[in-house]
């Protein structure tokens, strides 16, 4: 028969169904006696044409060629009485191996090695080489690169929060397979907008965000890739105000711009009308009218909100000014103010600087109707050319100094005729 040290001599075929494929049965054959050697061969119907990598099955035609990125092929064999493996290079253009091996119970293991870092795939078999049997080599290895994310990239690094950006999977698969796309994100808060290699991504608040794409080839290989954006939130204005909204031409406002910055950004400010560049700035009026002041806030970082006040500005062409100490045993003053009909007039008093007194202010018509009772000021318009009272009461009732202004958008009848009557009588201006 044969002793155990002759050597079985082996013919191997190793089968591929093409890039990202399959690795099929790789040899079946029968192990027969020749005198010294036994030989396994391809099984009847199957055939390997080296020049082109066609196989030919019963069932029909395969391909045979390698993806680009397998490198190198090995056979491995071991099993009992083999103190170390056998190892042999099988060519990558036949595919073809000649080996000689003891018979026994040995373990066939193919690795498959390839230019990809970490890619290798490997399949073994454990089989009984026994003269005069018929031996089956059946190994099951899917060959598949993971897709490769080159780079993701964005439309902008450093995007302003509510604001979309572009953001692209740059990838590629070394089998060619068709990618899907799925995308997450890390650290502030955003969202998604889209689908497939590109998308859009709206940060809502500040700070860093790191954007992933996996690019998935649907035969589990996946590949993944990230960029960091840092997210930008904008100032924010909680107000703009103007100290007086209804001032008189030749009056002087103080416009305020009270702005914050969520990332703790230093703000810069910047108004309309070349006003100045801080939160508070002044401003003459200077015709009668709508005029509209925006600030607008900067935070260095392209970063930008503005808000806008409104103002309208009186002509106060007349005024006059009425000074006098609150006397007598009430501390009233009484005084005729003559006016034009329809005139809007205005009448602020306050007590002189160091004065005790504490100040009201009445008018009444020419039949004693009361028109406004204000402590600070009182706004009224006219209805007829005539005069009205206008009373100043000391509500300490102790004497004291004030200085009341009494403003008219037309001209005060008699030029400007003005009388205190400390009686409080109404009588004919002067």
């Amino acid at each position: 028969w044969f002793k155990k040290e002759f050597f079985a001599v082996a013919l191997v075929f190793l089968l591929f169904s093409g890039c990202g494929g399959g690795v099929g049965d790789v040899t079946t054959g029968t192990v027969s006696s020749t005198g010294s050697r036994i030989s396994l061969n391809w099984p009847p119907g199957y055939s390997y044409n080296q020049a082109d990598g066609a196989i030919t099955t019963p069932s029909g035609s395969l391909n045979a060629t390698l993806p680009a990125y397998v490198t190198s092929m090995t056979l491995i064999i071991s099993g009992e009485g083999i103190d170390s493996p056998v190892t042999f290079n099988v060519p990558l253009d036949t595919l073809t191996v000649n080996f000689a091996i003891t018979p026994g119970i040995r373990i066939f293991t193919i690795l498959i090695s390839t230019s990809i870092p970490g890619l290798s795939f490997t399949a073994s078999q454990t089989i009984e080489l026994v003269a005069g049997e018929q031996v089956d080599l059946d190994f099951s290895l899917v060959i598949n690169a993971p897709p490769v994310v080159d780079s993701v990239s964005v439309s902008d690094s450093t995007p302003q929060t509510r604001s979309a950006i572009s953001v692209s999977c740059n990838a590629t698969d070394p089998d060619d397979d068709s990618m899907t796309y799925s995308w997450s994100y890390k650290g502030s808060k955003g969202s998604f907008s889209g689908s497939g290699a590109t998308v859009s991504f709206t940060a809502t608040s500040g700070g860093s965000i790191t954007i992933t794409c996996t690019a998935s080839d649907g035969k589990g290989g996946e590949g993944e890739g990230s960029v960091t954006v840092i997210a930008n939130a904008p100032p924010v204005i909680k107000s703009v105000t103007a100290s007086d909204t209804s001032p008189n031409v030749g009056d002087t406002i103080t416009l305020t711009c009270d702005a914050s910055d969520p990332d703790g950004d230093r703000l810069s400010y910047a108004w309309s009308d070349d006003l100045g560049s801080g939160s508070q700035v002044t401003y003459t009026v200077t015709s009668a009218g709508s005029k509209t002041f925006t600030c607008t806030v900067s935070d260095g970082r392209g970063g930008t909100a503005n808000e806008s006040v409104s103002i309208t500005g009186k002509v106060a062409l007349y005024k006059e000014t009425l000074k006098e100490d609150l006397t007598g045993a009430t501390g009233d003053d009484y005084w005729k103010v003559y006016v034009r009909n329809n005139a809007d007039i205005d009448i602020s008093c306050s007590p002189d600087t160091g004065s005790p007194a504490s100040l009201e202010i009445e008018v009444k018509d020419n039949v004693g109707a009361d028109i406004a009772a204000n402590p600070v000021t009182v706004n009224f318009t006219a209805t007829y050319t005539g005069f009205y009272e206008l009373r100043v009461l000391d509500l300490l009732a102790g004497a004291g100094n004030y200085t009341c202004t009494v403003t008219s958008t037309k001209s005060f009848t008699n030029s400007g005729c003005l009388s205190l009557d400390d009686g409080g009588a109404a009588g004919p201006c002067p």
